[in-house]
């Protein structure tokens, strides 16, 4: 469907009708792998692209937005478009985070990424080694900005997942500490996340609180499988 600004035909992204529900799309299984500092440099650049071409469409189809609502014969809700660019643009900043915060080569930074079947990376996470002390410091994370524009579910928890395992194997007991941008904080308090009462108003997820989230996971995921 295309939705014209002024002579420019452009295509609405995720139209999404109020009239009807559409069903999630899962991501599927992800698993951790290791990637190369030019790897991860290449990857950054290429989701940033991907998050500025959807940001870029989405203005000015929100500048353009007809007051009937209806584009290209459907309803579609105005404040899921402007959510889903907000949500992009804080994509596009850990995205070129990732890009430039590549491993030194002194061995302070580390990132992990969880790729599907297929070989395509669906997330990352990256641990400051330097700042990680009572729990291990996610510098951070961060999902395919693709996956929040097509409305894919199960990275975020997935992510989580896998940095509790690697917390363990740290030594850490599953304890994270991380920063948040401010679309993320409802995700981070529903995984068992409490923000400190400080100046930085870091992040925690505490050894039981990952515990509990380790087990309701992989008993969720125990279910699907049967």
């Amino acid at each position: 469907t295309l939705f014209r600004s002024g002579q420019t035909p452009v295509k609405l992204p995720e139209e999404n009708p109020k009239t009807a529900t559409k069903p999630s799309i899962s991501v599927g299984e992800l698993q951790p792998s290791k990637i190369s500092r030019e790897e991860q440099a290449k990857l950054g650049k290429e989701w940033s692209t991907i998050a500025k071409n959807y940001i870029s469409l989405g203005k000015k189809i929100l500048a353009n937005f007809p007051k009937d609502g209806v584009i290209g014969g459907k309803r579609v809700n105005r404040e899921e478009i402007k959510n889903k660019v907000d949500l992009v643009t804080d994509s596009l900043i850990v995205a070129t985070a990732m890009g430039i915060y590549t491993d030194d080569g002194k061995g302070e930074t580390d990132t992990t990424v969880l790729k599907d079947k297929s070989g395509k990376t669906e997330g990352f996470f990256i641990v400051s080694k330097k700042e990680s002390k009572d729990s291990m410091y996610i510098e951070f994370l961060g999902s395919n900005p693709s996956n929040i524009i097509k409305g894919k579910k199960g990275v975020g928890k997935q992510i989580i997942y896998h940095a509790i395992k690697e917390s363990m194997k740290r030594g850490f007991d599953g304890k994270i500490k991380l920063q948040s941008l401010s679309s993320p904080e409802p995700f981070y308090k529903a995984v068992g996340f409490i923000q400190e009462d400080t100046e930085d108003g870091y992040f925690v997820l505490s050894k039981e609180a990952a515990k509990s989230f380790v087990e309701k996971y992989e008993k969720a995921v125990s279910l699907k499988q049967k």
